[in-house]
């Protein structure tokens, strides 16, 4: 077992249940807490802190994790313990930017992906690839559709160097900004930002699906002064 400081940077949807990821505050890179389910997720109770409320992007907490346990196209999961998760401040201290922006991409490929998806053919056997990353875009765009499975889902746009990325978007808080508005292509203001707001992404590489694994946002962070000043110099 280990206990682990991280800066909370995601806490999306999957399978019902909560992908969680953070960086470590030792600058020792992303965790991934998983369970023991077939595919990983974690149950609502296992990613709420000791004070009771959900761990959400940005928030400072102490995590307990056991053994490591990468996959090909995941490699920074460790298997969550019973322990309860303590929040330690929410915002996270803007002191930790450095550790933040270590992890921003700024130029492609990202997560080994010049486009939304990637094969799994193309993971090199015996090997573990990253499977998250920050993208600090200057003008995402929005979509609602519907996904392969009849379902509503959200799509963000942006340019990493001269490559376009279209990534669904798995952020339930952010997903909900677009219930009300029709299908289409719509602006940040249509959610409630402002043109002096700027986004950081989590971007993840999904689970295996029909021969690919894609690229999924798993968290729309909505940086404040503070943040925006210490990230994106």
């Amino acid at each position: 077992m280990a206990t682990h400081r991280l800066v909370c940077l995601a806490n999306s949807i999957k399978l019902g249940g909560h992908c969680v990821a953070g960086l470590r505050v030792d600058g020792n890179g992303w965790i991934r807490p998983i369970s023991e389910l077939p595919e990983g997720e974690l149950m609502t109770r296992q990613c709420t802190c000791d004070s009771g409320v959900e761990v959400a992007p940005l928030d400072l907490v102490e995590v307990e994790v056991g053994g490591h346990r990468p996959l090909v196209n995941q490699s920074e999961n460790f298997l969550v313990t019973n322990t309860p998760w303590k929040l330690l401040a929410r915002p996270a201290p803007v002191s930790l930017a450095t550790v933040v922006r270590k992890a921003i991409v700024l130029s492609p490929p990202l997560l080994g992906c010049t486009a939304s998806r990637r094969s799994i053919h193309d993971f090199p056997a015996g090997q573990h690839a990253a499977s998250l990353a920050l993208v600090a875009p200057d003008q995402p765009r929005w979509e609602v559709t519907t996904s392969s499975r009849n379902k509503m889902q959200v799509r963000c746009s942006f340019e990493l160097g001269s490559t376009t990325y279209n990534l669904a978007v798995t952020d339930p808080a952010w997903k909900r900004r677009f219930r009300s508005l029709p299908f289409g292509l719509h602006r940040g203001s249509s959610v409630g930002l402002s043109p002096a707001d700027r986004l950081l992404l989590c971007v993840s590489t999904g689970e295996p699906y029909g021969g690919y694994c894609y690229l999924l946002v798993a968290a729309v962070i909505v940086l404040d002064a503070g943040w925006r000043s210490a990230l994106l110099k």
